[in-house]
């Protein structure tokens, strides 16, 4: 059994249930033998795969640290050349995690239909109304993104910060 063949998570799961199972097994038995010596395999490469998984989380969090100093470096400066300058800009944007969870409040009811459909519509009673135009309603991100930037909670929906180049 390699340990690079084999999850953290599954290694463990599986020692445990090994450790719960020797319990069952009469002693001396070759079912008791077989779970003991299974579970002093698992115990070996146990340790092994915990530096592993550390190894690689130090990797992944040194690789975060450095993109986001070159994205940093990126932003303070401009690559200009004969015609054009290139520069990082960053920006913002509203972006719906749950537009089922988005308050009516930050919606617009879109609806396309002939004028005297839509008079008609109004004469009927509002709660039908109301019931037919929650399936068209959109999200107006202009005034999420207002909200958000304001400091005002807005179910649904979150902030998102980019850097777009920038061609000049």
């Amino acid at each position: 059994m390699s340990t690079q063949a084999i999850t953290l998570y599954s290694l463990s799961e599986d020692l445990t249930a090994h450790l719960e199972s020797v319990d069952l097994t009469e002693p001396g038995s070759p079912q008791r033998e077989e779970c003991e010596a299974a579970i002093r395999r698992y115990m070996e490469q146990l340790p092994a795969k915990v530096d592993s998984v550390a190894r690689m989380l130090a990797h992944l969090e040194n690789q975060a640290q450095m993109a986001a100093q070159e994205m940093q470096r990126l932003q303070n400066r401009k690559l200009e050349g004969e015609t054009t300058t290139l520069a990082l800009r960053p920006s913002e944007a509203a972006i719906v995690t749950d537009e089922a969870a988005v308050p009516a409040l930050y919606k617009t009811a879109v609806l396309e239909m002939p004028a005297p459909v839509w008079e008609e519509f109004v004469r009927l009673d509002n709660t039908l109304v109301a019931k037919l135009t929650k399936q068209n309603l959109k999200v107006r991100l202009s005034d999420v993104k207002k909200a958000i930037k304001d400091g005002i909670r807005v179910p649904g929906a979150d902030m998102e910060f980019r850097n777009n180049l920038v061609r000049k």
